[in-house]
């Protein structure tokens, strides 16, 4: 039955079939040098992320994803609002840094939309940016009670660069 539809698929897409075929097993298996431009890529982003900081973003972890596509997730800690000439600044020093500058607007969006959100049960914990295709942006809120004598962060994370402050 299988080799039946496998025989009739390949039989109406012809060539098609075989080119599917040998797509899905480079998928499987990336060459050497593929993988060598994945993680050289990954390395340079790495690298600029410390600049993130002068505008208020800390990152505090990171996490290389081995899948297809390879991502790369990066945490982000909101620890102080930079002034739109901070913003600018940054921006004209990454503007021929198309992946730095696309981290720099997906900060700044998911910012924007943190700030407008409210829920009295959670509060606003962090940023995590998935580099891969497609790209992700995630805000992460934790539960009110796990916070020990929460600050009001106005729009800051309420974790600092070390989850110390959550109760046990």
């Amino acid at each position: 039955m299988i080799n039946s539809l496998k025989d009739n698929f390949k039989s109406y897409f012809g060539q098609g079939y075989d080119k599917i075929k040998d797509g899905f097993s480079k998928l499987n298996k990336p060459s050497d040098e593929e993988e060598n431009k994945t993680f050289t890529f990954f390395e340079r982003v790495i690298e600029g992320l410390p600049a993130f900081e002068r505008i208020g973003y800390r990152t505090t972890s990171f996490q290389i994803e081995i899948s297809i596509p390879p991502a790369l997730e990066i945490h982000f800690n909101r620890f102080k609002i930079a002034t739109e000439e901070e913003i600018e600044e940054l921006r004209e020093e990454l503007k021929d840094k198309r992946v730095s500058t696309m981290i720099l607007n997906a900060l700044i969006k998911s910012s924007a939309i943190q700030e407008s959100m409210s829920t009295p049960s959670f509060v606003f914990s962090d940023i995590e940016i998935e580099v891969t295709i497609p790209p992700s942006i995630g805000l992460r809120y934790i539960n009110r009670k796990l916070v020990k004598d929460e600050p009001d962060t106005k729009g800051l994370s309420v974790l600092p660069s070390s989850p110390t402050t959550l109760t046990n």
